[in-house]
């Protein structure tokens, strides 16, 4: 049998880190000790839960994701927007909706490219937004998964940003790609 003194000591320890573990999730957590302790707990941002999914500032607007392309000709096609994900709702959906993933991914990346086409240092090379791993992403997306006519020869994104249920004010575009060769 296992020394009672021992087990103690490990049960102790155990607790111990777990309650500092604890201490500094709240301190990162707090609005006046976060950069602290993010800088001197967790300075690569993995080991303590940020609980700021809460949405602090909830979303006011939807993305959407339109899609041209330029054909053989020199014409181009009218802006269509790409449906994302399924929209089938079933009782298992509140847990698992696999098909919305799509959805959610799109939305982040346009989320982080508005938040990229924001900042004032892109006025002076605005080719690197290109240079970004999101832009790149809806690019391939747009590429690959996005139907397109037969004789297509570039291709051209639109992420538009609308005031959700509110239809007084029409959606406006946020950022507009480049064409981009399709082969």
């Amino acid at each position: 049998m296992a020394d009672p003194v021992a087990q103690r000591g490990v049960r102790y320890g155990v607790f111990g880190v777990l309650v500092m573990w604890l201490a500094a999730t709240g301190l990162v957590n707090h609005p006046r000790t976060k950069n602290f302790a993010k800088r001197h707990f967790d300075p690569l941002g993995v080991h303590l839960p940020v609980s700021g999914y809460f949405a602090p500032r909830p979303g006011a607007h939807d993305l959407h994701l339109l899609v041209r392309h330029e054909l053989a000709d020199g014409t181009m096609t009218p802006w269509q927007e790409r449906a994302l994900g399924s929209r089938r709702d079933t009782f298992l959906s509140m847990w698992w909706n696999a098909g919305r993933r799509e959805q959610k991914a799109i939305f982040d990346l346009g989320t982080v490219l508005t938040t990229y086409a924001d900042d004032p240092r892109l006025e002076e090379r605005p080719e690197y937004l290109q240079y970004g791993t999101s832009y790149l992403s809806v690019l391939n997306f747009v590429t690959h998964r996005c139907e397109r006519p037969p004789d297509a020869r570039r291709v051209q994104f639109m992420i538009a940003a609308s005031p959700g249920f509110d239809d007084r004010r029409p959606p406006h575009a946020r950022i507009v790609s480049d064409f981009h060769d399709v082969a």
